[in-house]
């Protein structure tokens, strides 16, 4: 699990993810490293799995992870991801199904047709980066902020407006 890679669209660095903390930021990449590529088939994941790409430092409850992973998606089904495609304004939820079982400690999640464009087919203009790493870091602000500047890892420079920078963060 330690060479677990993250890879999605530089699209989704658009979204402001500001409801999220840390716990739902890694929950959320997590599950963006284990559903890329996969089109959209439902992905499974145990909550030990779930544990080990998060790399939780907190020793939760499978009742408390399982809380956590709903908020998560509460939060993902309160966004408005939008994005534009030869002119037209496309909205969608990024996932059509999410099934935790805290009894089972299992996740189950159907990625949403429209995510093949943010998670699969990537070729050019995406983001990669290392869920370890990721994980490792402590606050949503730095966690935002590095998935963020793994954008523009090759040119060095990311030049946002700060109004911008404080939407996105």
């Amino acid at each position: 699990m330690s060479n677990e890679i993250v890879k999605f669209s530089n699209q989704f660095n658009n979204v402001a993810l500001k409801k999220f903390d840390a716990v739902h930021l890694d929950v959320l990449m997590a599950i963006a490293s284990r559903v890329r590529e996969k089109g959209t088939a439902t992905v499974e994941f145990s909550f030990e799995e779930l544990r080990g790409l998060m790399r939780l430092r907190k020793n939760l409850t499978n009742k408390q992870l399982a809380d956590k992973i709903v908020q998560t998606n509460a939060r993902l089904l309160a966004l408005n991801y939008m994005f534009e495609d030869s002119g037209k304004i496309i909205q969608f939820a990024l996932f059509t199904k999410f099934v935790t079982d805290p009894q089972e400690a299992t996740l189950a999640v159907g990625v949403e047709r429209g995510v093949r464009v943010l998670l699969n087919d990537l070729t050019s203009q995406f983001t990669r980066f290392e869920l370890a790493e990721f994980a490792d870091l402590k606050s949503k602000y730095a966690k935002e902020f590095y998935r963020r500047a793994k954008q523009y890892r090759s040119s060095g420079i990311w030049k946002i407006s700060r109004d911008e920078f404080c939407r996105l963060l």
